[in-house]
C-alpha cells in the first residue's frame, strides 16, 4: 500500500501540471477571443484551429518541466527555487512553441495569444506547485506516501540526521529504527535499535525497508563496503552523508534533509514519467511488428514443424523485473528432448542439439521474435538486459559483483550488452557491468541507438558474435560515446559464461538456454 500511494504521490505533479495548463491554453483563448477584452479586426478563429497547436504547446511544456527536474520525488529543493524553475520551464516551453507555430505558415496565430497564454501559463502553474507542494507535505506528514527507511551509523552526524528526519515528516521518510556500534553508548537519537551492520540484509527484509540513510563517523569509513553488498539485489535504495569520499557513484544524485547532504548511490534514472515513455514505445512498436512480420512468423512457425517434430514455439520461465517470474515464448531451435539428462544447459555457438532450421534463427536471432508478445503483456520490454533462467540466476546473484541490480528494470529483447557482441559464450560478469551502466544510464535515445545498432546486426546477417572485451562506460569527453574495440581491465575472478562452480559441482551455462 505504501509503495501505491508513493506512486500516486509522485504522478500528482504531472497530474496537476497537464489540467492547469490545459485550462490556462483555454482560458488565454478566451481572453483574446471570446471576452471582448480585445478587438479581433480579422474575425474569430474557430477554436478548432487552435486545438492542434495547443496540444503541441501542452507536450513542450511537460518535456520542458521533465527536462527541468520537476518530476523528481524527493528532490529536497526549496519552494522558491522551485517556483523559479517553474517560471523558466514555462518561459522556455513558450518560446519553444512560439517559435513551432511560427514556422507553420498555413495558419497565423495571434502574438497576444501566446503572450496571454504564457503569462496565465506561469501563474497557475505555479500556483499549482504551491497547492501540490503543500499537499504532498500534509499527505506526508499524516505518514501517506512515507518511505521505511532505517539509519546506518552513529556518532554526531548521525544524530543530526536522524533528529532532521524525525522532525520533517514531509519529507517522506519513516525512520524505523537504526543499525550499526552499541546498543546504549552509540545510540544517534531515541530511534528503535535494529542490530549491527553484518545483519542489515536480514533486518531490511524483516522490516521491509525501502532504504537506509546512512552517516557513519570517519573511522569506520570501512563498513561502507559491508553496507552496500548486504544491500546489493534487495531493491533498497543507498543514501550516505558525503563524506564517504570513497564510494561515489557513476550514477550518484544528490539531495539534502534539512540541510544535510545526502548523495544516492542506489538509485535508477526510470521515473513514472520515463517508464510511460518507455512503455508507450514498447506498445507501438511491438503492435506494429506484430502486424508487420506476421507473414514471416506464420513461415517460421511452418518450417519449424517440418524440420523436426513438436510445437513451433517454446515456452520457458525466466526471471524479471524485481525478481519476478513470466513465461518467455522463443520460435523452438532445438529438438525437444534437448536437456532430457542433463538438466538446464546454455547453448554454444555451434550447439549439436539445434536443428537444422533452428542453428539459422538462432544466427539471425530470429527465434527471439516472439517475445513482442510478452513486451505488448508488459512482462518485457523492447531494450533491457536479456532475462535469464531462476536456475542460473540463483548462482550468479552470489558469484556476479550486482548481478541481481539488473533486474532494477525490466528485461528486454535486446541490450547494450547484446549490441556490443555479448552474446552465447561470453562472459556473464562483463555482461552484467554493460546491463547495470544500461540501467544507470537510460534514456529514450539510448534506447533507440540500442535498437539502430540490432536492426542493422539482423541485416547484416548476424555476423558471428565478437568474443573481444569491450567498455560500457563514457568517454573522457563525458558525452557518454562508447566504442566497441576499446579495451577493458579484465577481473582474473570473472566468471565466465561457459563454466561456473556452484556448491562444489561444475554447472555449464550459456545465455540461450533451452530449446
Amino acid at each position: 500500500m505504501a509503495r501505491r500511494s508513493q506512486v500516486l504521490l509522485a504522478w500528482l505533479p504531472f497530474l496537476v501540471d497537464a489540467a492547469l495548463a490545459s485550462a490556462a491554453l483555454r482560458l488565454s483563448y478566451w481572453l483574446r477571443f471570446e471576452s471582448g477584452f480585445f478587438e479581433a479586426p480579422k474575425g474569430v478563429p474557430p477554436l478548432a484551429v487552435h486545438v492542434p497547436a495547443f496540444g503541441f504547446l501542452l507536450l513542450v511544456l511537460l518535456l520542458s518541466f521533465h527536462a527541468f527536474g520537476l518530476y523528481r520525488f524527493r528532490s529536497g529543493r526549496s519552494l522558491g527555487s522551485e517556483l523559479f524553475l517553474t517560471f523558466k520551464a514555462v518561459t522556455v516551453a513558450a518560446i519553444v512553441g512560439m517559435a513551432a507555430t511560427f514556422l507553420y505558415r498555413e495558419i497565423s496565430f495571434s502574438r497576444v495569444l501566446f503572450l496571454q497564454a504564457w503569462l496565465i501559463s506561469a501563474v497557475l502553474l505555479m500556483l499549482g506547485r504551491l497547492a501540490v507542494r503543500k499537499g504532498i507535505d500534509s499527505a506526508r506528514r499524516a505518514g501517506w506516501g512515507a518511505t521505511r527507511v532505517g539509519l546506518v551509523g552513529w556518532g554526531r552526524t548521525a544524530g543530526r540526521l536522524c533528529r532532521a528526519v524525525e522532525g520533517r515528516a514531509s519529507l517522506g521518510y519513516h525512520l524505523v529504527g537504526w543499525v550499526g556500534g552499541r546498543r546504549e553508548v552509540d545510540a544517534p537519537c531515541g530511534v528503535s535499535y535494529l542490530g549491527e551492520i553484518r545483519d542489515l540484509r536480514t533486518i531490511c527484509r524483516s522490516q521491509d525497508l525501502e532504504g537506509v540513510l546512512v552517516a557513519l563517523p570517519l573511522e569506520a569509513h570501512g563498513e561502507m563496503a559491508e553496507i552496500i553488498r548486504q544491500v546489493d539485489g534487495l531493491g533498497v535504495d543507498v543514501k550516505f552523508v558525503p563524506d564517504l569520499v570513497e564510494l561515489v557513484s557513476r550514477s550518484a544524485t544528490v539531495s539534502d534533509v534539512d540541510g544535510i547532504p545526502l548523495i544516492g548511490v542506489r538509485e535508477f534514472p526510470l521515473r513514472p514519467v520515463d517508464r510511460v515513455a518507455k512503455r508507450t514505445m514498447d506498445v507501438v512498436l511491438s503492435v506494429l511488428g506484430l502486424v508487420l512480420l506476421s507473414p514471416l512468423f506464420a513461415g517460421i512457425a511452418l518450417l519449424i514443424r517440418m524440420g523436426s517434430p513438436g510445437p513451433a514455439i517454446y515456452r520457458q520461465r525466466r526471471v524479471g523485473r524485481d525478481g519476478r517470474t513470466f513465461v518467455m515464448y522463443k520460435f523452438r531451435s532445438m529438438r525437444m528432448d534437448a536437456e532430457e539428462g542433463s538438466g538446464p544447459t546454455w547453448a554454444r555457438e555451434h550447439d549439436a542439439r539445434a536443428t537444422r532450421v533452428g542453428r539459422h534463427l538462432r544466427r539471425l536471432s530470429l527465434d527471439e521474435l516472439p517475445q513482442l508478445v510478452n513486451v505488448l503483456k508488459g512482462q518485457m520490454s523492447l531494450v533491457g538486459p536479456r532475462p535469464e533462467r531462476e536456475f542460473f540466476v540463483k548462482q550468479f546473484e552470489t558469484a556476479v559483483h550486482r548481478y541481481l541490480d539488473r533486474h532494477r528494470v525490466k528485461s528486454g529483447m535486446t541490450g547494450w550488452a547484446q549490441v556490443h557482441g555479448l552474446r552465447g559464450d561470453t562472459s556473464v560478469e562483463e555482461r552484467t557491468e554493460y546491463d547495470i551502466f544500461y540501467a544507470e544510464n537510460w534514456s529514450v535515445a539510448l534506447d533507440v541507438r540500442i535498437l539502430w545498432r540490432t536492426f542493422f546486426h539482423l541485416l547484416s546477417g548476424g555476423r558471428p558474435r565478437r568474443r573481444g572485451i569491450t567498455n560500457p562506460l563514457p568517454t573522457e569527453s563525458g558525452r557518454g560515446n562508447v566504442h566497441a574495440d576499446e579495451p577493458m581491465k579484465s577481473d582474473p575472478g570473472r566468471v565466465h559464461a561457459d563454466e561456473t562452480k556452484a556448491e562444489g559441482k561444475e554447472v555449464r551455462i550459456s545465455s540461450r538456454g533451452g530449446p
